[in-house]
């Protein structure tokens, strides 16, 4: 009987436990029909060197201020997008509107109960930089880091602070992202 009521607890605080944290969607973080997708492959190493290296180019410079929490600052920060190519990212665009509608669901603010929250530990590296338009105007920008699960999120006034791993968004992220570059 002690096991019976052990268990039908235990049952209980988890079907309650699942209850608190169900999922509750929100706002899209930005109206958008088109994403431009700047990608670089470059490993931490090569970013800690550049980072170490006090002899700087403008360009070195402003490819670092991308790959660490520097530029863009804002919205309108946008004069950086012409010299990614030239910093060694490649861009690809998002028009296909069954692309679109996914994108729009995982960038679309979600609401869970606190203790589902996660913290990194590790130094983002963002190599994946995305420009979210709307008939040709950026409408918001995001920097991704999908090894350390970190972002930062430009022009949404969304909250976006359970954008992350227990919503399921990096994962899905990365595959619409990287779906081409591994076939």
């Amino acid at each position: 009987l002690t096991i019976v009521l052990l268990l039908s607890l235990f049952g209980s605080l988890i079907f309650y436990g699942c209850k608190d944290s169900k999922l509750v969607l929100g706002d899209y973080y930005y109206q958008f029909d088109k994403l431009d997708y700047y990608h670089i492959d470059i490993g931490e190493e090569d970013t800690y060197e550049l980072e170490d290296n006090m002899v700087r180019s403008s360009l070195e410079e402003q490819k670092l201020s991308i790959l660490t929490f520097g530029s863009p600052e804002t919205i309108d920060d946008t004069l950086f997008i012409k010299e990614l190519p030239m910093m060694g990212f490649e861009m690809k665009s998002f028009t296909h509107t069954s692309d679109v509608d996914s994108l729009k669901e995982i960038f679309r603010e979600k609401t869970l109960s606190p203790e589902n929250y996660a913290e990194t530990a590790c130094a983002p590296v963002f190599r994946d930089i995305l420009i979210f338009r709307s008939g040709g105007k950026i409408e918001g920008m995001a920097k991704i880091c999908l090894d350390c699960w970190q972002e930062v999120f430009l022009g949404t006034e969304v909250n976006t602070n359970s954008f992350g791993e227990h919503t399921g968004d990096y994962k899905r992220l990365y595959r619409l992202l990287y779906a081409e570059r591994e076939e």
